[in-house]
């Protein structure tokens, strides 16, 4: 059948149509394929961000792809666990546990993309939240145990209570709020310490609670006021002290308190009584104690009335003698024998004395002298230890023996070749030989051929100078020189009657050098040998050996100051109080010369005890400005 033009007109239309549709979806297909297959290698090369995002382009263009939803499924959980992960690590890490805990919930809440419902992270996300929940009842607990630790007074364990709250949240709002009240229930009590102390007229207790009132720095205005309030009721307080220690003689007493307390300018006409009346008394206790042959109290009776006033007259004399009398005492010496040696090397001995000897004058502390060896030899060959301590009058005996000192020396050599002229020969000349017979033969060839040649080029010389060589041997090496040497020594303590210290010391010494002979006509400088002597090396052990013993012998003298006050005190605990004057007297004087720091913590409290001892027990017949007997006491400050 023949079809009308019309109908094959849409015919065509709708096969063309047709043609394009299949065409398109062809496209799209082969588009979707190489998608997926970019989102799988972005899966495969580990940047799953990356393939999901890939995934759900594909779905959005093609909702019922169900290889790209299948796949984007596998990718997110692979995110989710990553994500749980990551949150258990952090969980577990270091740090404040509420910090930690809530990174690790907001690790999980960005993974909320690929989990919309929450079911991968629920049960890592519901422990997490129960364990932040614990965290934050313990900050409560910490904060509730603070609070009461406060009201109680007790500051310490509150701030151990806020600590221990702020090591496991210290973002938690109330931390702050909870220190500021213990700041300010401290301050409470400073002020109550403050107000007890000044009404039993403890000036130095209620100084103390006064320096942490401000250091606390709590509250600034109430501070400032009640420093206001102290310095009415320090003067006033110090009025009755300082009155009440001149009525006992006790200037030096009522002098510190002043001085202490930075009120000199409001109290100058005390302080002037102070000095008019406190130095003659001083004075007079010193020429008193003098007079009885108690030099140590005498001494630090002067130095106190020095300190108030040094042109009261006769007060500088016995101060003087006072002192020249503890500093005879104070001077301790060591002897220092002549060391033994091994018999075959006698001088050893003694030249290990005499340099150990050199060594302590120059690097022992102030007061500590070293006796002449003559005279020590002399005694010590007659006397044993303890005998010629007493005959000697020393402190320590340091004696030994040099037991060893060798010194060895080691030689490697070796010749070695070197190729020297020696000179020059005469010998013909090879070139002028070729040269001459060229010539010849230019010139017959020119004459056979009647040919008028040019003028020959000059001949070389006929003969040449050729150098003469010799292979000449010479020296080269190493040389090693090696020293040892060893010293037995031992302190004997003469007040002890024992050995105190014993010990071997031994010292190395090791040197090398290269070396070798000088060549000159090849060019070879020499190189000689630079080592010390033998004499060198064994001063060099000599003084490696003495540095090592004299450490030893400074430390018996270590911190004297702490020695004296550990001295003072044991003879205080048996109620020796007119014992313990001595190491107090030698105590201060050592300071002074020694230039003892007043900051040194034995020496400060060697002071301390210095005046609590000597502002009591006075003998009569100096009466002070006081309406009692001078040898009247008390309690020091």
């Amino acid at each position: 059948m023949k079809l009308p033009m019309p109908a094959l007109r849409g015919l065509a239309v709708a096969t063309a149509a047709l043609l394009t549709v299949c065409l398109a979806t062809g496209c799209a297909q082969i588009q979707s394929q190489q998608a997926l297959s970019a989102a799988r290698k972005q899966a495969e090369a580990g940047n799953l961000e990356g393939a999901a995002r890939a995934y759900e382009a594909i779905l959005q263009a093609n909702p019922g792809n169900t290889a790209a939803s299948a796949e984007l499924e596998g990718v997110r959980d692979t995110l989710v666990e990553q994500a749980v992960a990551r949150a258990e690590t952090v969980a577990d890490g270091s740090g404040p546990e509420a910090v930690r805990l809530r990174e690790a919930i907001e690790v999980l809440d960005g993974a909320a993309q690929h989990d919309p419902q929450g079911r991968r992270r629920a049960a890592a996300k519901t422990r997490f939240e129960e364990r932040l929940r614990a965290a934050e009842s313990q900050v409560e607990s910490h904060l509730a145990q603070s609070r009461a630790r406060a009201d109680a007074g007790r500051m310490d364990e509150a701030r151990a209570e806020i600590a221990a709250a702020r090591a496991i949240d210290p973002g938690h709002p109330e931390l702050s709020r909870a220190e500021r009240a213990i700041a300010l229930a401290e301050a409470d009590l400073l002020i109550g310490q403050i107000e007890r102390a000044l009404g039993r007229r403890d000036l130095e207790a209620a100084r103390a609670a006064l320096r942490e009132l401000e250091a606390l720095g709590a509250d600034p205005e109430r501070a400032a006021q009640v420093r206001a309030e102290f310095a009415q009721h320090e003067l006033a307080i110090l009025r009755e002290q300082v009155t009440e220690n001149l009525r006992l003689n006790r200037y030096y007493t009522a002098y510190l308190a002043v001085i202490e307390s930075g009120r000199e300018a409001e109290l100058a006409r005390l302080v002037d009584t102070i000095r008019m009346n406190g130095a003659p008394f001083y004075r007079d206790q010193a020429r008193m104690r003098l007079e009885r042959d108690e030099p140590e109290r005498a001494y630090l009776e002067a130095v106190k009335g020095i300190e108030l006033d040094a042109s009261t007259p006769g007060l500088f004399e016995l101060h003087r003698d006072a002192r020249d009398r503890v500093q005879a005492e104070l001077q301790q010496y060591i002897a220092v024998p002549t060391f033994g040696a091994p018999r075959d090397q006698p001088d050893l001995g003694a030249q290990f004395s005499d340099a150990l000897i050199s060594h302590l004058f120059r690097v022992l502390p102030y007061g500590i002298h070293i006796a002449e060896r003559e005279k020590i030899d002399l005694v010590m060959r007659e006397q044993g230890f303890a005998e010629a301590g007493d005959v000697l009058d020393v402190d320590l005996i340091v004696s030994g023996n040099v037991s060893l000192l060798k010194i060895d020396h080691q030689n490697q050599e070796q010749t070695a070749l070197a190729r020297v002229q020696i000179g020059e020969r005469t010998e013909p000349n090879p070139a002028y030989d070729a040269a001459l017979r060229a010539r010849n033969n230019a010139t017959t060839s020119t004459s056979s051929r009647n040919v008028t040649a040019p003028p020959p080029p000059p001949l070389p010389p006929a003969t040449i100078s050729v150098p003469e060589f010799e292979t000449v041997r010479y020296k080269r090496g190493s040389s090693q020189i090696k020293g040892f040497a060893t010293v037995a020594a031992r302190i004997f303590d003469t007040r002890k009657g024992s050995i105190a210290y014993a010990q071997e010391f031994n010292a190395k010494f090791e040197v090398a050098d290269e070396y070798q002979d000088a060549v000159d006509q090849a060019g070879i400088q020499g190189d000689p040998i630079e080592l010390p002597t033998d004499t060198e090396v064994a001063e060099a052990l000599r003084n490696k050996l003495v540095g090592q013993l004299s450490d030893l012998i400074r430390s018996q003298f270590d911190d004297r100051a702490a020695s004296y006050l550990s001295e003072a005190r044991y003879y205080l605990t048996r109620r020796e109080v007119d014992r313990a004057m001595k190491p107090m007297a030698q105590g201060f004087l050592y300071g002074v010369q020694a230039q003892v720091p007043a900051a040194d913590s034995s020496y400060a409290s060697l002071l301390d005890l210095i005046v609590e001892q000597t502002e009591r027990g006075f003998l009569p017949g100096s009466l002070g400005s006081g309406a009692g007997p001078a040898s009247q006491g008390g309690t020091a400050r």
